[in-house]
């Protein structure tokens, strides 16, 4: 029996197939060593909770400490001696701020002590005793 050849696979084809490789390998290294082709980079490692919170924090502490100042004066509430104290939070900045005594503070800091009382005096107004008629006491009843 005789093996049949195969036209593919002829002394030819081998050297001639071999050639183009080395070729082809040539030329990928060229391009690789082109100096405007860019190394792939690795991607950033992702950030805990706490590390966004702490850059989040410093971000706000530095707008709200770069805002302009304006004197304020925190009352003392009924019953509280002198020296009673306040602590304002904004987006993680904290003051504490002396009751009774008039204090230059941030801006954004009187804008929530504002609302903060503004809610206050306005949350029992119906109830108090300088707003009570007899009107209203006839509704109750």
């Amino acid at each position: 029996m005789s093996k049949k050849k195969n036209p593919l696979l002829d002394e030819e084809t081998k050297k001639s197939s071999k050639a183009p490789k080395k070729e082809a390998v040539k030329e990928s290294k060229k391009v690789s060593e082109a100096p405007n082709v860019k190394e792939v980079e690795e991607p950033k490692k992702a950030l805990t909770s706490d590390q966004e919170r702490e850059i989040f924090e410093a971000k706000a502490r530095k707008e709200i400490e770069a805002a302009e100042k304006i004197a304020y004066v925190v009352p003392l509430d009924p019953g509280e001696k002198t020296g009673a104290v306040q602590v304002v939070s904004l987006n993680g900045y904290t003051l504490t701020i002396k009751k009774g005594v008039r204090v230059n503070i941030p801006v954004p800091i009187a804008e929530v002590l504002d609302e903060k009382y503004k809610v206050e005096t306005e949350a029992g107004a119906e109830m108090r005793d300088d707003n009570w008629d007899d009107k209203k006491a006839e509704t109750l009843s």
